[in-house]
């Protein structure tokens, strides 16, 4: 009996390591796969994760810009002309923009629904090659519009990250400029509700403040959704 148990236990020891060495090999093995892709699709920008795999998707990457210290993710727009960072998306009124400096510096929202990416990640991001900037605004009647601006960059916090844009095109309209006098932010810093930095009041580079109007309002025009992306203008088309 004394064998027998003894043989038993063995036995059930010895399953309990081999199941044991079989969860650790498997936990090795995916993290070792998920870390080798994450290196993959790491780049400094998602044009350029674009231009390493020209098949991948529309999703959240891993960048690290030329200065950053550390990589950090954003969500990529994977399109026919290039990868864009898309640092605002908004689809309605689930989650509030009427967020405080600290909340506009350092970004807030999910990055795979609606988001603000950060000041601070968009300065780093465009103090290194020249910009485009795209916002596309789609409306609850299956309509869509976007503008596109050049030469895009913010300045630093000191600046209250002074915006600066150049050539204007698309169907839009140039809101960042303005349709009235003093209505032009280019040049100008950021403002949010407790830190007027434009002399407009309330403006967030004026197009905030314009898209935040128009998804409270409840005439008879409002916007369902928005996007602000940015991607180097050197950036090829696939």
């Amino acid at each position: 009996m004394g064998l027998r148990e003894g043989s038993s236990q063995g036995t059930e020891l010895f399953t309990l390591s081999l199941s044991l060495f079989i969860y650790i090999h498997t936990v090795y093995v995916c993290v070792y796969v998920c870390a080798c892709l994450l290196v993959f699709f790491t780049g400094t920008d998602c044009s350029q994760i674009l231009a390493q795999s020209p098949k991948a998707s529309s999703g959240v990457y891993v960048i690290k810009p030329p200065g950053a210290k550390t990589p950090f993710q954003v969500y990529c727009e994977m399109r026919e002309d290039g990868g864009w960072i898309v640092f605002q998306r908004r689809s309605g009124e689930a989650l509030s923009f009427n967020k405080k400096w600290e909340e506009y510096k350092h970004g807030f929202g999910k990055l795979k629904h609606d988001h603000w990416l950060g000041l601070n990640k968009v300065f780093l991001l465009s103090q290194v090659e020249t910009w485009a900037l795209r916002v596309d605004l789609w409306d609850h009647d299956g309509g869509s519009a976007y503008a596109q601006y050049e030469n895009f960059r913010i300045e630093n916090e000191k600046t209250a990250f002074k915006l600066h844009i150049g050539e204007f095109s698309g169907n839009a309209g140039d809101a960042f400029r303005g349709s009235y006098p003093g209505g032009d932010q280019n040049g100008f810093g950021f403002s949010t509700a407790d830190r007027d930095n434009d002399g407009c009041s309330p403006c967030i580079f004026d197009d905030m403040a314009q898209l935040d109007c128009t998804f409270s309002a409840g005439g008879s025009y409002s916007l369902k959704a928005s996007r602000m992306m940015i991607k180097p203008s050197t950036a090829a088309e696939y």
